[in-house]
C-alpha cells in the first residue's frame, strides 16, 4: 500500500533530482577546456625554447663550438627532474620529454650550423 500512497509529485521531485546531477560530459568539458589552454601554453613555450636554440646555434657556429655538450644536457635534465619531483610528477616523464626536445634541438643546431658553414664557404 505504500506504493499507492506515493504521490506523483514525490516521483517528479525524485526525477528532478536525477536530472540535476551533472552528466560526465558537462563535468569533463571545463576540465578539457583548461587542458586545451595549458596545451596552447606548452606549444608557445616550446616554440620560445626552439627560438633560443636557433640563437644558440648561431653562437656555436660563429665560434666553432660543438652541437652536443653532454655536461650541459645532464645539468638541464637533472634540474628538470628535480623540479618535476618537487611538483609530484614522475621524473621519468620529464626525462622523456626533455630527451625528445634535446634530440630535436641537436638536429636543428646541426642543420643550422651546416647551413652557415656552407654559406660562409660560398656554397
Amino acid at each position: 500500500m505504500a506504493n499507492e500512497s506515493e504521490s506523483p509529485k514525490g516521483k517528479d521531485a525524485a526525477d528532478s533530482a536525477v536530472e540535476t546531477v551533472a552528466s560526465p560530459e558537462s563535468l569533463l568539458r571545463p576540465l578539457r577546456d583548461q587542458i586545451d589552454a595549458v596545451d596552447a601554453q606548452i606549444v608557445d613555450l616550446v616554440a620560445q625554447r626552439f627560438a633560443l636554440v636557433v640563437r644558440v646555434a648561431e653562437v656555436k657556429a660563429a665560434h666553432g663550438l660543438p652541437v652536443v655538450v653532454p655536461e650541459r644536457f645532464k645539468a638541464v635534465l637533472a634540474r628538470a627532474e628535480e623540479r618535476a619531483a618537487a611538483r609530484g610528477l614522475a621524473p621519468k616523464v620529464i626525462r622523456r620529454l626533455y630527451e625528445v626536445m634535446h634530440e630535436e634541438a641537436c638536429e636543428m643546431e646541426s642543420s643550422l650550423i651546416a647551413h652557415r658553414h656552407r654559406s660562409d664557404a660560398g656554397g
